[in-house]
């Protein structure tokens, strides 16, 4: 499962690594460090429903961006532009429920 949150930013240079994204090279924005507790949220509604952990990926997808860069070492978040979002559905399993 993901959660995919679109950040438009026509037609400039983004750079993203471990915990931030600066945007034309200006201050940094705790964008993707906020992007794994936001999967987190985002994973607790089905699991009310059911007796086992969602696991949520986190996916920033940058739209309208000119150049996107990303600089990390640990990254647990994948980022995409628009045009690469079709990727995630490759990634995309089947969640069951295995009865014992």
């Amino acid at each position: 499962m993901f959660s995919i949150n679109t950040k438009h930013h026509d037609k400039r240079a983004v750079w993203v690594d471990d915990d931030s994204v600066k945007v034309d090279y200006g201050k940094p924005a705790p964008n993707a460090r906020k992007s794994r507790p936001e999967a987190k949220r985002v994973g607790r509604l089905p699991e009310r429903y059911c007796s086992f952990p969602v696991p949520v990926e986190p996916v920033p997808v940058f739209v309208g961006v000119t150049d996107l860069k990303v600089v990390a070492t640990q990254l647990s978040v994948r980022v995409y532009r628009e045009r690469e979002v079709a990727g995630v559905r490759s990634l995309a399993g089947e969640m069951t429920l295995v009865r014992v």
